[in-house]
């Protein structure tokens, strides 16, 4: 192993096939470096080595050839593949080409297009067989020969392979010296005739003929017929005006007034006028439409005859007042479906239009009788007819709809389309209709027009609060607070008679929902509900909070037979099992069962009881309801009991010195008192006693003023006015006389709702408040002494004066 480098790559192949016992013998020379790798020279010939090819063998005929065209550093290059046997001989590849050696005809070199040629052909097992020598440079070219044929290469013309039949024929004229020129493609079988074309003919070859060999080149040719076909210098096109010029693909010839165009596949066809002009101005045959295909077609309309021409891409169309268009790509793909010019568009009257989106770019063309858009991710869809006018006086794709996502599809007696935000709907009688935007999104989740809601028959329209739609079976209204809601049937002609969303109710903000045997739908200020025997009614405010905390249409009430009724500056609203009574500056109450039968009975409002102050509460065997002016209980026993104590508004107050009437007239009063505020009733009554003389001042008697409360009123929802009275305080020990205003009152009722809310400030745990400390008390006496304590009278016997009253009269007993 003497002069080899230890551990190369040339030394661990030589080692590998076996050394000096292999086929390259004993080692001649040491590793020598050349440009890019290095050799060494063995008795039987070499191993070279390069980065690139790694390291393999040259040996025999293929070795002496390589050696003397310079080896590595020669135009071949360093070998990058070890010598392969084939049938009748050998190659080996190199790095710029192979050698190939037959055991008949020795060595022969392939390099660069010739060589890529024949090895796309099988190289020697392939139709031409093995190289008979190396490429031989031509005028304009080269060739090299093979045992079946030769592989010609110009610029002109490329590479191509001439063998069997045509290659005899073509060396019998000539080759590439002849009339033929160069071959300008590869031999061609079209049924049993093969053709080959050259620069300036053709050869064919078929069993029954023969080879024949046809001069002049195709396209002039076919650029010769149709230029004379069309009249010559004399005809539509007049005179040439430059020579034949290639193309990627085929040549043209420019005349005076248009060009015609060639291509293998589709011949030879002018381009000229109005369609010439703008097929140029797009760059012509390198340009979007590609070659022409056909020829100019005339389409008669009535305005006078139009023109198109069909290209590899597209089509350009000339129509008289619309000049030339051009139509290519996916629109003019769906054009050519709908039956172009002939079909529903008619013919086009502007170019392709961009219409940027965040999706990325989309266009739209515009035809006689529609559009064409075309949108990334949901490809070509035409607006046409009425649909695409309404779309287009929409705005189009800058428009509410966005852009069109779908075909027009009839269904039934209709049409309809989609766009990215809603549709466009045509309908007998109602014409177009656009639904979109969030009622459009309602309308869709719903069913569309397979809902109950049908066909839009209107437009939206913009309403108090939002919007709303008409559709046959109802409505759907939107808001940005509330969403988008339909609103049908019975429930519907009750929001429209109480105005819709500019009314009391406001807009709709959920959907009309399945309640005890009927519905109810909820709107931003109330509800509507309907039951199929009492119809569709407003429920709302005060009255909608009172039902609601009665259960509503499964509580005591039942559903509504009727909206709210205005009486005596209050509301009453009649349900199926009661009614809901209001008033201001108080609650809502129910009356229902026996004690509305009465109350009914006795003028309801109207009579002596006045409103009720309070709901039913459990009393004994029965239940008691509160009302201005008294009560009405029912027990199981003995039914209903009306006791009535009069007021400014109506009854008897009791006569002067009459204690015991006095205590049960204003005790109603006092519990009512004591449920909204936390004052014990016993309190109240004592209170009103010592304040009022047992209601016998003149506060009193003139202003219903039963606690001696003075003005202001401090927000106060009772207080009516103020009035100014003298008045004895308890000052330094002793009382004087003053002058102060004192709060009045529209009845008794008032006058002791007032006093809680003075008390309390109308938030009996409100620890802010002067008085709360009263209201942490347990016991009647401690709430009195914790009051006075506070400052509320200026009498130091005070609390001793009403817990003797509570004491003497047992006002206890009305606490509640």
């Amino acid at each position: 192993m003497a002069n080899t480098t230890s551990g190369s790559a040339i030394a661990n192949l030589y080692n590998q096939l076996g050394g000096a016992s292999s086929k390259l013998g004993a080692v001649v020379s040491p590793e020598a470096t050349l440009g890019g790798g290095s050799y060494q020279q063995f008795a039987n010939g070499r191993i070279y080595w390069s980065e690139a090819g790694g390291a393999h063998v040259v040996a025999g005929g293929i070795g002496d050839t390589y050696i003397s065209l310079s080896g590595s550093v020669g135009a071949l290059g360093y070998p990058t593949g070890d010598s392969t046997q084939v049938s009748g001989g050998y190659y080996q590849q190199f790095a710029n080409g192979r050698i190939y050696w037959s055991n008949t005809d020795g060595a022969s070199v392939t390099t660069g297009a010739i060589d890529a040629t024949y090895s796309a052909l099988s190289g020697p097992v392939g139709k031409l067989g093995f190289p008979l020598g190396n490429e031989i440079a031509l005028n304009g070219g080269s060739y090299q020969q093979f045992a079946n044929g030769r592989i010609y290469s110009s610029q002109a013309g490329g590479t191509h392979a001439v063998a069997g039949g045509i290659g005899d024929a073509y060396i019998m004229a000539n080759g590439s010296a002849g009339e033929l020129g160069f071959p300008t493609g590869d031999s061609t079988l079209s049924g049993d005739t093969y053709t080959q074309r050259f620069q300036n003919g053709r050869i064919t070859w078929s069993n029954a003929d023969g080879p024949q060999v046809v001069l002049g080149s195709p396209a002039s040719d076919a650029i010769d017929a149709t230029y004379e076909a069309l009249g010559g210098a004399s005809g539509k096109l007049g005179v040439a005006t430059t020579d034949e010029t290639d193309l990627a693909g085929g040549a043209y010839l420019a005349f005076d007034k248009g060009r015609i165009y060639w291509t293998e596949a589709d011949g030879a066809h002018a381009t000229m006028g109005a369609i010439g002009d703008l097929y140029v101005s797009m760059n012509g045959s390198a340009g979007k439409l590609g070659f022409p295909t056909g020829d100019s077609t005339v389409i008669p309309t009535a305005d006078g005859d139009a023109y198109y021409q069909q290209f590899q891409n597209g089509r350009i169309y000339f129509t008289p007042g619309n000049g030339t268009h051009a139509t290519m790509g996916a629109i003019g793909e769906l054009y050519v479906v709908m039956n172009g010019s002939a079909g529903k568009l008619g013919l086009p009257t502007g170019d392709s239009t961009l219409v940027p989106t965040a999706d990325g770019d989309a266009y739209y063309q515009q035809f006689h009788d529609g559009r064409i858009y075309f949108t990334p991710g949901n490809g070509t869809h035409a607006t046409m007819g009425a649909i695409g006018e309404a779309y287009v006086a929409s705005g189009g794709a800058d428009g509410k709809l966005g852009l069109p996502i779908g075909d027009s599809t009839q269904v039934g007696d209709y049409w309809v389309q989609q766009f990215q935000h809603g549709w466009i709907y045509c309908t007998p009688g109602n014409g177009t209709r656009i639904v979109a935007g969030g009622i459009g999104d309602t309308y869709n989740a719903l069913g569309g027009a397979g809902s109950f809601l049908g066909l839009p028959i209107g437009d939206s329209a913009a309403v108090s609060g939002g919007w709303f739609q008409q559709f046959q079976g109802g409505r759907i209204y939107w808001s940005a607070t509330g969403g988008g809601h339909a609103v049908h049937g019975a429930v519907l002609n009750e929001y429209i008679a109480q105005n819709g969303s500019a009314g009391i109710l406001g807009v709709p903000v959920l959907d009309e929902t399945p309640l005890n045997g009927g519905t109810y739908q909820q709107f931003a200020n109330g509800r509507i509900y309907w039951k199929s025997d009492t119809g569709a009614r407003t429920v709302h405010g005060a009255v909608l909070n009172e039902y609601i905390n009665q259960n509503g249409s499964a509580g005591v009430l039942a559903f509504p037979n009727g909206n709210e009724v205005g009486i005596n500056n209050g509301v009453s609203q009649d349900f199926e099992r009661g009614r809901v009574y209001w008033r201001p500056n108080t609650y809502a109450y129910t009356v229902h069962g026996a004690i509305l039968a009465t109350y009914l009975s006795r003028g309801a409002s109207d009579g002596a009881l006045g409103f009720p102050t309070s709901n039913e509460t459990p009393s004994g065997d029965g239940v008691v309801q509160n009302f201005q002016n008294g009560t009405i209980a029912w027990t199981q026993s003995g039914g209903t009991v009306v006791h009535v104590n009069g007021s400014s508004s109506g009854g008897s107050a009791p006569a002067p010195g009459d204690e015991t009437g006095y205590i049960k007239w204003v005790a109603g009063f006092a519990q009512e008192e004591q449920r909204k505020y936390g004052v014990p009733a016993a309190v109240s009554i004592a209170q009103s006693i010592i304040e009022s003389g047992w209601g016998q001042s003149g506060l009193t008697l003139v202003d219903h003023n039963y606690f001696g409360i003075k003005c202001p009123a401090y927000g106060s929802p009772y207080v009516s006015g103020c009035t100014s009275y003298s008045t004895s305080e308890y000052e330094n020990g002793g009382y004087v006389t003053i002058q102060a205003g004192f709060r009045s009152y529209n009845s008794a009722a008032d006058s002791f709702l007032d006093h809680g809310y003075f008390l309390s400030l109308g938030d009996p745990t409100n620890s802010a408040n002067r008085y709360y400390p009263a209201f942490l008390t347990t016991n009647d006496q401690d709430f009195v002494r914790a009051i006075a304590n506070a400052g509320y009278a200026t009498d130091p016997t005070y609390a001793s004066k009403i817990i003797s009253i509570m004491d003497r009269y047992n006002l206890y007993q009305y606490d509640v």
